[in-house]
């Protein structure tokens, strides 16, 4: 009967120490729940704090969309200007093909109707080329 005894007993003890190991598993599984809904309030108590920033962060993309909208018009509107260029020569006193003009005479023509001098070249000791623009839409 000592043998038999001696089986029951371990049967228990195994009997035991499978409880024993099921309730550690069961207790891990808990915490890892636990530890998963900490880290679920923890994002929910996150998101909550972050989203008035969040907010934020879409009303300032918004203005930023708006402007970048704003200077793209303004950019295409820059494009439609056009800029006319005109070449000029003076020449000294009696060297003009015209006798009758003056040196300057065309010169002041362009410049009174708004174009300005962009560059000047001296062709000759009797030349003077001047390259004049005005921007028009």
């Amino acid at each position: 009967m000592k043998i038999m005894d001696k089986m029951a007993y371990q049967s228990s003890l195994n009997d035991i120490l499978d409880k024993i190991i099921e309730d550690y598993k069961n207790l891990v599984y808990s915490a890892e729940r636990l530890d998963r809904l900490h880290l679920i309030n923890e994002i929910m108590d996150f998101g909550e704090r972050t989203g008035s920033r969040l907010d934020d962060i879409q009303k300032h993309v918004d203005k930023l969309v708006s402007y970048t909208s704003q200077l793209e018009e303004r950019s295409t509107e820059d494009n439609k200007i056009q800029t006319q260029q005109v070449v000029v020569r003076t020449y000294s006193f009696g060297k003009h093909p015209r006798e009758h003009r003056t040196t300057n005479e065309d010169l002041n023509v362009y410049l009174n109707k708004g174009y300005h001098v962009v560059m000047a070249n001296k062709a000759n000791d009797d030349v003077i080329e001047y390259i004049l623009e005005r921007e028009s839409k």
